[in-house]
């Protein structure tokens, strides 16, 4: 999965797969997320809010139970 860099104060780069419906996260500390379960039009409305940490905080951390992530090594 191709990881694109974002502009945010705790993620440096995210990527997308339609097909898997699954986003990896890549967080400032190097830490590689896998989250399961994003339709496409919450990958893109993360990606154009302006702020995808913030999107990413306010919107897709606090549903754990819909968004499962695992940690990718």
């Amino acid at each position: 999965m191709q990881l694109i860099p974002v502009t945010s104060s705790n993620l440096s780069q995210i990527g997308y797969d339609p097909d898997t419906m699954t986003m990896q996260i890549m967080f400032k500390n190097g830490s590689l997320y896998a989250y399961q379960n994003v339709e496409p039009d919450t990958y893109e409305t993360m990606m154009s809010s302006g702020d995808p940490g913030r999107y990413f905080t306010e919107i897709i951390k606090p549903q754990r139970q819909r968004y499962i992530f695992t940690r990718v090594t």
